[in-house]
């Protein structure tokens, strides 16, 4: 499809949005005034990911001031940058799902998507979107790992949360504890959007988006039992000294998903969390190749002794 025919069919989809109710009208004030509040950034002084995530989140300001965010999903910005649609390894992930012996009564309730933001179905399993799919293999995959529900545990920060989908995922899943979303201030704002837009409250419902490590640092005291840090590809591609600021506080939960590539920029990742491993030795760690992705790509699922126990799905990924 060309860009022109892309363009089309965007124009068709949000001309079909049926007026807004009074409600939706309100969480696009509040998240344009989030919007309004935050500068045009510049990128004379960056270069690489950082110029161009700054690039990114100039063009999502433009489009949340100027369009309706009830389709915030069809925008290109979006799609490019945080939404899964139609890639070849989702059918094998799809496949991974479908055979763990609790996909019926658990995981295709789970994976149903949700009409907020106007989300591409995926061809493979029109209740769910391609995006749904791939976070939900990456904590099924945690959980065979680690021999843990993410559902059993207190607490769950995730670090770098796109536009909310995997928080929305773990809710589906049955987690009623408090989850914690650290992020730039853009991608906050539209976290907050759509967990209101989907029904999920915020602090009163346990949900927190925020922005900067000594808010997350005063959400985290007393030490939280039971807690997850989460972060897929996030955390590997944000600059060493970001990752210094963020690990000591979650240094002593007890369990961890990440993902992560083999090389971001000059980081050569794979020495950068066998280092992080060797640093916390009390934990158990498996650091697995994710193969059927373009690569090198990899989990490092962590628990301490205290979760979890053996393997409670299968699968041969």
């Amino acid at each position: 499809m060309t860009a022109r025919g892309l363009v089309s069919v965007i124009r068709e989809l949000q001309c079909r949005l049926t007026p807004a109710t009074e409600r939706e009208r309100a969480l696009a004030g509040e998240l344009r005034a989030a919007f309004r509040a935050l500068p045009v950034l510049t990128t004379e002084d960056v270069a690489g990911a950082e110029a161009e995530w700054r690039r990114n989140m100039n063009v999502l300001r433009e489009q949340v001031l100027r369009r309706d965010p009830r389709a915030f999903l069809t925008w290109p910005v979006i799609r490019r940058t945080m939404f899964v649609r139609r890639a070849g390894y989702l059918e094998a992930e799809l496949a991974y799902l479908r055979g763990l012996p609790d996909w019926e009564g658990r995981w295709a309730a789970a994976v149903r998507e949700r009409p907020v933001g106007r989300p591409v179905r995926y061809p493979g399993l029109r209740a769910s979107s391609g995006n749904l799919v791939h976070h939900a293999y990456h904590v099924a995959r945690f959980e065979a790992a680690v021999g843990a529900r993410v559902a059993d545990m207190g607490t769950v920060v995730e670090f770098g949360g796109g536009y909310g989908s995997m928080c929305r995922l773990i809710r589906q899943l049955g987690f009623a504890g408090r989850y914690v979303v650290l992020d730039l201030p853009h991608f906050s704002a539209l976290q907050r959007y759509y967990l209101q837009a989907l029904g999920l409250g915020l602090e009163e419902g346990g949900n927190h988006c925020v922005s900067d490590p000594e808010t997350l640092a005063r959400l985290l005291f007393p030490a939280p039992e039971g807690a997850l840090f989460l972060a897929t590809w996030s955390l590997s591609e944000t600059p060493l000294h970001v990752r210094k600021s963020v690990l000591p506080l979650v240094r002593d939960f007890d369990a961890f998903l990440i993902a992560y590539q083999g090389t971001f920029g000059e980081v050569d990742n794979v020495a950068y969390f066998r280092a992080l491993q060797g640093e916390m030795p009390e934990v158990e760690w498996q650091d697995v190749a994710i193969e059927h992705l373009p690569g090198p790509n990899f989990y490092l699922f962590g628990r301490r002794p205290s979760v979890g126990s053996g393997s409670q799905a299968a699968g041969g990924l």
